[in-house]
Parts: structure tokens; sequence; C-alpha cells
């Protein structure tokens, strides 16, 4: 899929759910501007292509979440933040990610 018709399909709501196995083909047609392991599930990644920010992760259900960001600095704080959420599961929070929102 193209980042074109991953545009679209943003077109109006914040997220798309792809197949895992889509991930390879979107790295590949995308520049990796951060690259994070959260150690519980996967990796997050801000991508850029063309003039457009994405985020990039795998959901709880092992689904390829695709978000794309006004900016690259507003995409930042999202993945600072999920980070932050990954660091207290880590310490027994009880805390989850909603992937979906």
């Amino acid at each position: 899929m193209s980042f074109e018709e991953i545009k679209l399909k943003l077109k109006d709501k914040n997220i798309l759910l792809l197949p895992r196995d889509e991930l390879d083909g979107i790295l590949s047609a995308s520049q990796v501007l951060v690259d994070k392991d959260t150690l519980m599930s996967d990796r997050i990644r801000i991508l850029k292509s063309g003039d457009s920010v994405f985020v990039q992760e795998i959901t709880a259900r092992d689904e390829l979440s695709i978000r794309m960001m006004d900016s690259f600095e507003e995409a930042n704080l999202l993945v600072e933040k999920r980070m932050e959420t990954y660091e207290r599961m880590w310490d027994g929070c009880g805390c989850k990610v909603n992937y979906y929102e």
C-alpha cells in the first residue's frame, strides 16, 4: 500500500489498522525518522513520506497501526508519551496502551 493510499484512508479517521505483513513495504516506502524498541509491543516509529509524517506501531492484537500527524513535533510527543506508558508498565502500574483512540 502506498502512502498516498494511506493518506486517503486516513482522511476521515485517526488511525489505520493493517495486517502486520504490510510493515516491510511501508518501511521501504518511507524515511524512518525515529525508531524505538518499546520492549513490550515491538517498535514504535516516526516515518516520513513526502511532506507527511506518520507514527507506526504494532498493537496488542498484532495489527499494524498507522497515524498521520500534523508535524514531527506532534509525532514525537506521541512517541514519548507511549514510551513513558511502557516504562510505567514495566514498573507494574497495571496501565495499558489504548492503540485505538
